[in-house]
């Protein structure tokens, strides 16, 4: 299209990672990094895309085990990405991408057979412009995302273990206005349930059979401003209104032949039907063949 694609670009990013045992049931674990990216045009090339990304991330890592049959972790994260155009030209799309992420989890084995772990996460991006954050934008947006995560597992014998899950989560999206602190104007917000029920069965050492159904339920509301009369003396108020369902079942088999590390078969064969009211209904048939072979 015309358009001059020179570019040259520079990196540069400092590291490390901390790891501790700080008493036999506690340890610890810190990730970060920093780092800058340039992007610029060779002198007197007229673009004015001259750029520099600066880019932090930090992750930390905690674990308690209170017994052999009970531990406590939990995991917490950010990420923030800075970019910032040298020409003023360009400066309006100077912008921060920041996500948050805390995760606990309990895991618990009151019994050879039996384990149970249950986690949870919370998640959220922030997106916003420099010199936009005062202005209701859709530039400026935030997405979050809450879920429940609940594993049972039940061995009945060396060979066959049944598993449950369930999942429950949260998401929501909206614009973000800054009035001495964020504020969040919802755009949308949905609601997903699934359910996993699963069987590994190994007749034999290298022979795994393992069929799976999964069943997800999801609600998605759209939230308007709805406008009042004169005499209500209101501009108007925020309502949810039911936009979308949707459901989804899925059976899988899958079947595994391992002769060891490096060399083994898998198949797997699934049948997935899904339906949602802003949709019609879909029936896919999904078949995997996986070989292995180290010589």
């Amino acid at each position: 299209m015309g358009e001059q694609k020179d570019q040259k670009m520079e990196a540069g990013e400092l590291g490390g990672e901390v790891k501790a045992e700080i008493t036999k049931a506690d340890s610890v674990r810190l990730t970060t990094s920093a780092g800058v990216t340039s992007f610029y045009a060779p002198l007197f090339s007229g673009q004015f895309n001259d750029r520099d990304v600066l880019t932090i991330l930090a992750w930390g890592e905690y674990l308690h085990i209170f017994n052999p049959y009970f531990s406590f972790r939990v995991e917490s994260g950010f990420r923030n990405f800075h970019q910032l155009y040298l020409s003023s030209r360009l400066s309006s799309n100077n912008n921060h991408n920041q996500t948050y992420i805390l995760s606990p989890t309990v895991s618990w084995k009151p019994d050879w057979r039996l384990s149970l772990k249950q986690g949870y996460t919370i998640q959220a991006n922030y997106i916003y412009y420099d010199y936009e954050k005062s202005k209701e934008s859709t530039k400026n947006r935030l997405f979050r995302r809450a879920s429940s995560t609940s594993e049972f597992n039940y061995k009945y014998n060396p060979r066959l273990t049944f598993s449950f899950g369930y999942i429950y989560k949260y998401e929501d999206y909206g614009q973000l206005i800054w009035k001495d602190q964020w504020v969040q104007k919802p755009s949308w917000d949905r609601r997903t349930n699934t359910f996993v029920l699963s069987v590994d069965y190994q007749p034999v050492r290298k022979i795994t059979f393992s069929p799976k159904y999964t069943y997800e339920k999801r609600k998605s509301w759209d939230h308007v401003t709805q406008e009042t009369t004169p005499s209500e003396g209101k501009a108007g108020r925020e309502i949810r209104i039911l936009k979308d369902k949707f459901h989804r079942n899925m059976i899988s088999f899958s079947f595994k032949y391992f002769v060891n590390e490096g060399n083994f078969l898998f198949l797997s064969a699934a049948h997935r039907s899904q339906k949602g009211t802003q949709s019609r209904q879909e029936r896919s048939d999904y078949v995997t063949v996986s070989l292995a072979r180290v010589f």
